[in-house]
């Protein structure tokens, strides 16, 4: 699986934001180096539950932009929210259970709603943010 290289049109001008996403980034990619070179479980375990808190603080964080902002997306942004963060406990409990099948077709999906979400459909937060 390859790695997810850092654009600059991934930034929404938010500051604190945008060193969140670069951070999440930069775990997802460390996740991602680890399973191609086939580590254990448990690394990648606790690499993941890095991501899930620090998942769970960027949301947080955004979410409070999203209200001071006053946001129009910013119910179905919330859902997009919980539902990766399901997701990734969902993997994390799969890796803590000793589960083999852990593997790509999983750190894909984070992969893509990284790239969907979190990159790309941010988009549209910065430009309400800009707008204002």
């Amino acid at each position: 699986m390859n790695e997810v290289e850092w654009r600059p049109h991934y930034e929404i001008g938010l500051e604190e934001v945008d060193k969140q996403h670069k951070h999440i980034v930069e775990t997802l990619n460390e996740i991602i180096r680890e399973k191609n070179e086939n580590c254990v479980n448990e690394l990648l375990g606790k690499i993941l539950k890095e991501l899930v808190y620090y998942t769970h603080y960027h949301f947080n964080s955004e979410e409070k932009y999203m209200m001071k902002y006053n946001y129009p997306g910013k119910n179905e942004h919330k859902a997009q929210h919980k539902m990766l963060i399901k997701q990734l406990v969902k993997i994390l409990e799969e890796l803590k259970s000793g589960q083999k099948q852990v593997g790509d077709k999983h750190f894909g999906i984070l992969r893509h709603w990284l790239i969907k979400h979190e990159l790309d459909n941010n988009k549209k937060l910065g430009y309400c943010f800009e707008e204002m």
